[in-house]
């Protein structure tokens, strides 16, 4: 095996961890907003049964709370 074989070996077993620590991020990004996302819509049903409760505000912070977490994850994969 040559130098360079070796370089590009190694070049190669760098991307590929790379490429897995990315995979991994996102998957952990997209469960965790699926996750979060349940537990709030839980939270918004239990107050909707209360008539004098206004949702708005809370779906508003729902979406809020999960487009945070998709851009840390993406934050993060970019790190």
């Amino acid at each position: 095996m040559s130098n360079s074989e070796l370089n590009r070996m190694i070049d190669f077993t760098k991307d590929f961890r790379i490429a897995v620590f990315i995979a991994i991020i996102a998957i952990t990004t997209i469960i965790l907003g699926a996750i979060t996302e349940k537990v709030l819509r839980y939270f918004l049903y239990q107050k909707l049964n209360n008539k004098e409760y206004d949702p708005t505000g809370f779906k508003f912070l729902k979406h809020l709370i999960i487009t945070v977490i998709y851009i840390l994850g993406f934050a993060f994969a970019l790190i």
